[in-house]
């Protein structure tokens, strides 16, 4: 038989607990929660804490608190600093930050979806096309200012012009040319004779070379976006645009008048604070572009036949002429637009007579014929084995 263990007496020692310490962890504890900005947190303090108010009901007089406890004491002021706040872990781990302005509290489940703002007018084209965000902020930036604010208007006319030649510092020609001798040209500036005869709006530079620039511009009367030709102020470049000029003055009147033989069309010419200015139909990419997005890879053999036959119809008609083109090259070919594989011939300030070749040093580099490297005479024949070097390169 197992005997009973004898009744505990109340002198004897109890074993050690821990029930203490976990009492006076719940009052560190309620003491943070009283101190937190946590919204919850008061709310749980105000359900544990018993209220130290002695007063009856009804009377208002502020409420009695006892002293905060010692760990509380050792959490808020560091032993080693008398006086200084301390932010310890534990204190981190029940302190909430104070609400911003539009805090928001989380009760239901619909408060954490996000809010979302209504969509704002003006996110699709006329014609239903989707605007991007992208394009609503850079290339239509001011509908989005006028969505925004429809007292919002944008004048281009009132916006700082925008220097399109480089360098833009003002050397020669009464400050109208820059070191090159170019014309500095700038946005939404204007070209025309000075007889007012036809005006044309400025509105982007297409490309620079040793002859001049190329502008993309509006004809002010009919609206045409057409590209002007703007030559440098120096004899030299001024004598060879005139030849230019009469080559396609004869081209377009007298050989392609209905302009059915891929021939450039030049639509006027004038002069224009002494620079001349050739207006050209506006054209899209050349075929070297073409070939250098396809990775060099080569185009599909019907294209480069359509390509090629083409050319060939060209230059039918300057061999008809007597004109020899001299600088053909797939720079010199451009596309009418990138929905269609229609070609035209562009560049004739190279270009001449069979009967005054005058010049030696012709044709770019990898399209120059044996004759022209041997200083030989030369025919419309060199504008041909030009042709063979473009149909290699685009096969």
């Amino acid at each position: 038989m197992v005997p009973h263990a004898p009744p505990i007496q109340s002198s004897q020692t109890l074993p050690y607990s821990h029930e203490h310490e976990r009492a006076m962890s719940d009052q560190t504890r309620s003491n943070i929660y009283h101190h937190s900005y946590d919204p919850y947190a008061q709310a749980q303090e105000h359900i544990r804490r018993p209220s130290y108010n002695t007063n009856p009901p009804g009377d208002y007089a502020p409420e009695t608190r006892p002293p905060p406890s010692p760990a509380y004491q050792q959490l808020q002021y560091s032993t080693s600093t008398p006086g200084t706040p301390m932010t310890s872990s534990y204190q981190r781990q029940f302190y909430s930050p104070k609400p911003r302005q539009g805090f928001r509290h989380v009760r239901d489940p619909k408060d954490l979806q996000p809010r979302v703002n209504p969509a704002p007018p003006g996110r699709r084209f006329a014609d239903g096309a989707y605007l991007s965000p992208l394009r609503a902020l850079t290339t239509h930036l001011t509908q989005t200012y006028h969505i925004c604010n429809p007292e919002f208007r944008y004048e281009s006319t009132h916006n700082p012009r925008r220097v399109l030649t480089k360098p833009s510092k003002p050397v020669h020609n009464d400050g109208y040319d820059n070191e090159d001798y170019d014309y500095i040209l700038y946005v939404n500036d204007w070209l025309g004779p000075d007889d007012g005869r036809n005006k044309y709006l400025i509105l982007d530079v297409l490309g620079q070379g040793t002859f001049g620039q190329v502008v993309k511009c509006q004809n002010i009367k009919t609206h045409e976006i057409v590209a002007v030709k703007v030559v440098k102020n120096k004899p030299a470049y001024f004598n060879q645009s005139m030849m230019e000029v009469t080559i396609l003055e004869l081209l377009n009147t007298t050989w392609d008048p209905n302009d059915e033989h891929h021939i450039l069309r030049m639509r006027d010419q004038f002069i224009h604070k002494n620079h001349l200015c050739l207006v050209f139909e506006l054209l899209s990419s050349n075929l070297y572009e073409l070939i250098k997005q396809n990775q060099f890879g080569g185009l599909s053999t019907q294209l480069v036949k359509v390509f090629t036959a083409q050319l060939l119809d060209a230059l039918t008609v300057l061999n008809e002429a007597r004109l020899i083109h001299c600088d053909l090259k797939p720079e010199n070919i451009l596309l009418m637009s990138l929905q269609s594989p229609q070609i035209k011939v562009i560049d004739f300030g190279s270009a001449c007579h069979e009967r005054q070749t005058v010049y030696t040093y012709i044709q770019s580099r990898f399209y120059r014929s044996p004759e022209v490297l041997l200083g030989m005479s030369y025919t419309s024949a060199i504008d041909m084995w030009s042709l063979g070097c473009i149909a290699v390169e685009l096969f």
